[in-house]
């Protein structure tokens, strides 16, 4: 969950108890569902590799009840590392189609971009895009971040384990969908375009240098969007970061 400032005792209490309930139906979610459940744990398990998640970086991965696809923090969530929630009735039906474990893939390489954001800032001190008390960017530059990230997931773990056959097609399609032209900062994550492309310099940078580890090539990230990505007009403090 990205905020603009520390979130409210409140707001932590209630994320904390959807999580708690959440936790304890997982079980009944996968029942019949095996096939999603297999596909979701290769895909998380070559995602988190290539993104240097490992031992105790490694987020929890949940269904979930609402609809939406999210990563929660660990203020939030109840535990000492990230959350990522699943929607069930969207997910599950596309994990278990022909397929299904290219799409677990296009779905959790964005989030598991968040996943990475949020480990890099509360385990390694890393504070470029997210600090303690909120997000210290637009949130434009967040989700485009992401989806950098995501794309070099993808290419790393293709080099591990080969490409399936649709799954760029598949990502490429998600991510435009996911899109959008509401400009105001607080809510715009990056038009169609934008997110694509950094979902492929991600992708591209890493086939380029194999050598290239997450930590760097999200500073790659940061640098193309404080470079040909930025907004054209000139940003005053204060304009974009929500309040």
């Amino acid at each position: 969950m990205l905020y603009a400032s520390a979130p409210s005792q409140a707001a932590i209490v209630a994320q904390k108890d959807e999580i708690a309930r959440e936790r304890a139906k997982q079980q009944t979610y996968f029942v019949g569902a095996e096939k999603f459940l297999a596909n979701m744990g290769v895909a998380a398990s070559r995602l988190c590799g290539a993104l240097e998640l490992r031992g105790p970086h490694l987020p929890e991965i949940m269904l979930a009840e609402s609809s939406a696809w999210r990563t929660v923090d660990r203020h939030f969530s109840g535990s000492d590392k990230e959350v990522v929630l699943l929607s069930k009735s969207d997910t599950i039906g596309k994990g278990q189609a022909p397929s299904g474990d290219n799409m677990l893939f296009a779905i959790l390489a964005h989030e598991l971009g968040h996943a990475f954001q949020f480990s890099r800032c509360f385990d390694q001190g890393d504070t470029s895009l997210v600090g303690a008390g909120g997000i210290v960017r637009p949130l434009r530059d967040i989700e485009l971040h992401a989806d950098y990230m995501a794309g070099f997931s993808l290419a790393r773990a293709e080099e591990r384990y080969g490409r399936p056959e649709d799954l760029l097609r598949r990502f490429s399609d998600t991510i435009l969908n996911l899109g959008d032209f509401n400009f105001r900062p607080c809510l715009h994550h990056g038009t169609p375009a934008e997110r694509y492309t950094m979902m492929m310099k991600g992708y591209i940078e890493a086939q380029r240098s194999p050598a290239l580890g997450a930590p760097d090539a999200s500073t790659l990230g940061i640098a193309l969007l404080d470079g040909q990505l930025s907004a054209p007009q000139v940003r005053s403090a204060g304009d974009d970061v929500c309040k």
